[in-house]
């Protein structure tokens, strides 16, 4: 069954196409509207007042793949360091990693600190996943910016930022588990020790009973060829399901690192560095690496 046209709310998914009108697919296609859910938020803090006009709006994520759970934090602190802070638990699906769910946190986050603080000004974002907060703030240029793996996430956020035209909102990475890296004689800045409380409010949400994942406004068809219409690219959303996570764990394991030591890993470097090797150079430095 066909539809002229997806509802806005559809979820990317990967397909494949095995014969004339025949798909294959790795989850079930939903074509109609999803109604959204609240967000089962427990607020933890409540100091800010309600007509505050500028804060700096922290969150972070605590995934567990193989368990299946997950939980985010975010707190909103003002120019008087007066909090308000809440948690919620994610659902983690097996083929997911933290990278996601952190930007899922983070648009949420956004979401909700508008809609708790309607006189909102100026919003200064912080997360430690580095690379999201770089696509979160830059212009979409091309097809392969909305096609690739988890663009919905990262589309629905600069969807989120543009409708609030009237706010000056802007991202900026923190550094991780502050708690975990500080020299001696060095102090962690307010938004660290922020990040910090973020990620143990986080772990503690976990084992809440999530929500089913609800889609995404960027979770639409991106692009239309020849009368049909494009959501994802078919080969790397099949490697992602099929292998990343695997590979995710087999590191952790291997090299016995954390999740975020692994994502600071410039992996994008490394493959482009590589590209130009021939089979038995790249082989050479896989086992070396």
């Amino acid at each position: 069954e066909t539809v002229p046209e997806p509802p806005l709310r559809s979820h990317p998914i990967p397909v494949y196409m095995s014969g004339p009108g025949v798909m294959w697919t790795h989850r079930p296609a939903r074509l109609v509207e999803t109604p959204q859910v609240d967000l089962p938020a427990t607020v933890t803090l409540d100091e800010i007042e309600d007509d505050v006009q500028e804060i700096d709006l922290i969150s972070d994520a605590a995934v567990h793949v193989e368990e299946g759970k997950g939980g985010v934090c975010w707190r909103a602190i003002d120019a008087n360091d007066k909090v308000y802070s809440e948690r919620f638990p994610i659902e983690v699906p097996r083929d997911s990693y933290s990278y996601r769910q952190e930007m899922i946190g983070l648009f949420y986050a956004l979401k909700r600190a508008l809609t708790r603080f309607p006189a909102l000004e100026v919003i200064r974002c912080h997360c430690d996943n580095q690379a999201g907060i770089y696509k979160a703030q830059r212009p979409t240029y091309g097809p392969e910016e909305v096609t690739g793996s988890d663009m919905d996430v990262i589309l629905a956020i600069r969807e989120l930022v543009k409708s609030q035209e009237d706010k000056d909102i802007t991202f900026y990475h923190v550094r991780g588990h502050t708690d975990e890296k500080l020299q001696p004689g060095e102090e962690a800045s307010r938004i660290e020790v922020q990040n910090v409380e973020c990620d143990r409010g986080a772990e503690e949400c976990k084992d809440e009973r999530p929500i089913p994942f609800q889609p995404l406004p960027g979770s639409k068809c991106m692009i239309r060829v020849a009368n049909k219409w494009v959501t994802t690219r078919v080969d790397t959303a099949i490697q992602d399901i099929t292998s990343t996570a695997r590979i995710r764990l087999y590191l952790l394991e291997r090299l016995q690192i954390t999740e975020w030591e692994l994502d600071d890993i410039d992996t994008e470097a490394l493959g482009a560095a590589r590209s130009v090797h021939n089979w038995s150079r790249t082989a050479r430095t896989s086992k070396m690496l």
